[in-house]
C-alpha cells in the first residue's frame, strides 16, 4: 500500500483535483481550516495514557506515571502511549506511538491554527489535508499565490506543514512544488526539501503570527531561488551529442555488446526519446547526430517513455 493510507485515515483535496488513488474527498475552489479538519476527518483529539506491560502472573506493571514515587523506574525508562480519541479503549488501533514522560501532543486543531497563522500573513489557502499510517501521521499543504511561470509552464508553490502523533517527529513546515496527496508524495516533498521549519508547540496568537512571518519569509526566498535554477536550466541549449553522452553515462553500455545487448537499446530509444521531445534542439543537430525517431504520435511516445524506464527498472 504505497499511499500508507490504512481503514483510519482519510484526506481532503481542494482544487477539484483528485489523488491518484482515488481515495478521500474532493472539493470544489479551497476549504477553510475547519472545513478540511471535518472533511478529512481529524476532527479528534490526540491523548497520553499510561502504558502497562504484563508482571507474568496475569496481572499488570505499570509503565508511567506521573508520580515517580508510584513506579520503580530504576531499570527502565517510562513509557506513555499516544491514542487518538474517536475509537474506544478495546480497540488497539487506536493506539498511535510510544512516548517519554515529558511529550507533549500537539492537536491537529492546532496544527490548522499554525497554518491558518500562515494563510492570514501571506493569502495562502489550503490545497490538500490528510492522515497517514492509522493517524500517525498529519499532513497539510496550502497554495502560495503568485506561481512560477517558465516558458508557459505552471508550477506552483506550496507550503508544507507535517506532524506526527507517534513521536517520530517534530511539526515541521518545508516548501515544494509538490502537492501532497499519500505518503509517496510526502516522502517525495519531505527528501527534496532543501528548507524545512521546526514549528514550536506554542498557544499564543501572537507567537503563532511571528513564526508564520518567519516561515514565509522564508518561502519567499526559496522559490525565488528554484525559480532562478529553473529559468537557468529552461534556457540552456542541448544537442543530441549532449544526449548521448548524458545517456552514455547515465546507462553505461555493455562490456560485452554480444553477451548483453539490453543497455545499448534502452539508451537508444531514450535518446530517441529525447530529441524527439525536446524543443530544445534544432532539426539540423537532430537529423546530423541521431537516427529519426520511430515514435509517430505523443501518445505512443509517453507510452514508450514509460516502457524504457520499466525495463530498465527491471
Amino acid at each position: 500500500m504505497a499511499h500508507e493510507m490504512h481503514e483510519l485515515d482519510h484526506a481532503v483535496y481542494g482544487s477539484n483535483k483528485a489523488a491518484w488513488h482515488g481515495l478521500g474527498t474532493v472539493v470544489e475552489g479551497n476549504p477553510s481550516s475547519r472545513e478540511a479538519l471535518e472533511l478529512a476527518k481529524l476532527d479528534w483529539l490526540v491523548t497520553k495514557e499510561p502504558a502497562y506491560a504484563s508482571d507474568g502472573d496475569g496481572g499488570r506493571v505499570l509503565l508511567a506515571s506521573d508520580d515517580d514515587a508510584a513506579v520503580d523506574f530504576d531499570n527502565m525508562p517510562q513509557v506513555w502511549l499516544t491514542c487518538r480519541s474517536d475509537l474506544p479503549a478495546t480497540d488497539l488501533r487506536r493506539v498511535l506511538g510510544a512516548v517519554g514522560k515529558s511529550y507533549t501532543p500537539i492537536q491537529n486543531s492546532e496544527a490548522f491554527e499554525v497554518l491558518d497563522a500562515l494563510i492570514g500573513e501571506g493569502g495562502a489557502k489550503i490545497e490538500t489535508a490528510g492522515s497517514l499510517f492509522n493517524g500517525r501521521v498529519v499532513y497539510m499543504t496550502a497554495l502560495l499565490p503568485d506561481e512560477i511561470s517558465i516558458k508557459g509552464d505552471k508550477i506552483n508553490k506550496y507550503l508544507l506543514l507535517r506532524t506526527s502523533h507517534d513521536g517520530r517527529c517534530a511539526m515541521e513546515a518545508l516548501f515544494t512544488p509538490i502537492r501532497v496527496v499519500c505518503n509517496n508524495t510526502l516522502t517525495w516533498a519531505l527528501n527534496k526539501a532543501k528548507t524545512r521549519v521546526k514549528i514550536r508547540h506554542t498557544s499564543g496568537a501572537q507567537s503563532r503570527l511571528d513564526e508564520a512571518r518567519m516561515v514565509l519569509g522564508l518561502a519567499d526566498q526559496y522559490f525565488g531561488e528554484h525559480a532562478e535554477t529553473l529559468k537557468a536550466l529552461a534556457a540552456a541549449k542541448i544537442d543530441a551529442r549532449f544526449v548521448e553522452a548524458y545517456l552514455s553515462a547515465l546507462i553505461p553500455g555493455p562490456k560485452e555488446p554480444e553477451a548483453s545487448p539490453a543497455s545499448s537499446l534502452v539508451r537508444r530509444d531514450c535518446s530517441e526519446l529525447i530529441v524527439a521531445l525536446s524543443s530544445s534542439i534544432s532539426p539540423e543537430a537532430a537529423n546530423a547526430s541521431a537516427p529519426q525517431p520511430r515514435i509517430a504520435t505523443k501518445t505512443t511516445q509517453v507510452i514508450h517513455f514509460f516502457n524504457i524506464f520499466i525495463s530498465f527498472s527491471q
